[in-house]
């Protein structure tokens, strides 16, 4: 293993010293990056929604686990500067209420699912 470190993969391995986690976490890092691609696209195609919506979505159905999709949503309301929002609203979906989110002003398309 290299003596440097990607910075980006600093949020999939919990300890950089071991070859194995960094090595996988390689490999998972453009698999991430595309879900969050279409994430950001279902969020251009349909508008502010909240976590129940987006992953009863059916461009998700049967590809991913709810939690997946969730998770993916979660970093790009993170990262710094975030790329979905917190609207200040609720979505009230199948009987619960979920913080609606949106993408912030300057967000890249994401992919055309």
């Amino acid at each position: 293993m290299s003596d440097q470190f990607d910075l980006s993969l600093r949020s999939m391995v919990r300890n950089p010293d071991a070859p194995t986690s960094v090595e996988a976490a390689g490999r998972v890092k453009p698999i991430r990056t595309k879900l969050q691609e279409e994430v950001v696209a279902m969020f251009r195609k349909y508008g502010p929604m909240g976590d129940g919506r987006l992953e009863d979505l059916p461009e998700f159905d049967g590809r991913y686990a709810y939690s997946t999709v969730r998770k993916r949503r979660s970093e790009l309301s993170m990262c710094v500067p975030p790329i979905l929002i917190d609207t200040g609203d609720r979505d009230e979906y199948r009987g619960s209420s979920f913080i609606s989110w949106t993408l912030a002003e300057g967000a890249p398309n994401g992919s055309s699912t």
